[in-house]
Parts: structure tokens; C-alpha cells; sequence
């Protein structure tokens, strides 16, 4: 078999990182919520994944970047469930809360850890910031519940 060849079927297409990548991601939180943040170890990330140490930081930087992009992902999975969830509810700022309430407990119920992930667990320390993290804004979160109850505000009045 050629030298390139042997490259050809090495290569991964960029389907197959996004795959592994989003399955580094899921490994981590199981990690994170097993461990904590301070007993989660890369290395077992990696046998968990099936890659090798090294591989694994292709991927992801560092295990403060990997909390920070599973929280991330976490996140924008929770303001779109949100989203779609709350979206009929803009005729009273009542039925808004009432409803706003519901779904978080909801969400929460149907999936503890997932809540534990967005809410509770807390990133390693670490005093690197990395591209992720700089990236990573948690008031998004609370901008848009704010204006979910702006806009009902407004239409009530």
C-alpha cells in the first residue's frame, strides 16, 4: 500500500470529527458529574473516547474549555427547548411566569443531570482563558428570559 494511500484512509472528514468532538462532549459531562470538575481526568476521557491523550487535545484545549463547551451546548439546548416551549405564551405576564416555571422544573425533572450540568457543576480552575470560554456568555441566558417577559409585558399593556 502507498504512502498515500495509507493517508486516505487515515484521514477523517470533518463529519467524523463533529461526531467525535460532540462525543467527547457527552463522555466529559458524564465525567463532570460523576467526578466534579477537579476529579475529572483527561486521560480517562480519552480511554473513554477511544483516543489517545494527545488526539484528545486536537479537540479540546484543555478540561476548563471542555466544561465551558459542554455548558455551552448544555445551554443553547435549554433556550431552544425554552424558546419553543414559551413562544405561545405572550398574552399575560401571568400565564408567561406560570407557565416559564413549569417548563424549568420541568426540564429539570426530565433530566437531572443535564440541570446539574447547566446549573450546579462548577468549571475546574484554572487561570488560562481559552477561546471557548472567552466566547461562553451566561447572560445571554438571562437576556432572553427578560425578554420573554418584557414582551408580555408590553403586550398587556
Amino acid at each position: 500500500m502507498s504512502e498515500n494511500n495509507l493517508k486516505k484512509k487515515r484521514a477523517r472528514s470533518s463529519e467524523d470529527k463533529k461526531k467525535k468532538y460532540l462525543r467527547i462532549l457527552e463522555e466529559g459531562e458524564k465525567l463532570f458529574i460523576k467526578y466534579g470538575p477537579e476529579g475529572t481526568k483527561m486521560r480517562t476521557l480519552a480511554e473513554n473516547v477511544n483516543i489517545s491523550l494527545a488526539n484528545l487535545y486536537n479537540y479540546i484545549s484543555s478540561k476548563r474549555e471542555l466544561w465551558f463547551a459542554i455548558r455551552k451546548k448544555k445551554l443553547l439546548e435549554y433556550i431552544d427547548a425554552r424558546e419553543k416551549a414559551l413562544k405561545p405564551y405572550k398574552s399575560s405576564l401571568v400565564d408567561l411566569t406560570e407557565k416559564w416555571g413549569e417548563f424549568f422544573l420541568d426540564y429539570a425533572a426530565e433530566d437531572y443531570e443535564r440541570y446539574r450540568m447547566i446549573w450546579s457543576v462548577t468549571p475546574p480552575s484554572g487561570d488560562q482563558v481559552g477561546p471557548i470560554e472567552k466566547d461562553f456568555l451566561q447572560t445571554k441566558l438571562l437576556d432572553r428570559t427578560i425578554n420573554h417577559f418584557r414582551e408580555a409585558f408590553k403586550a398587556e399593556n
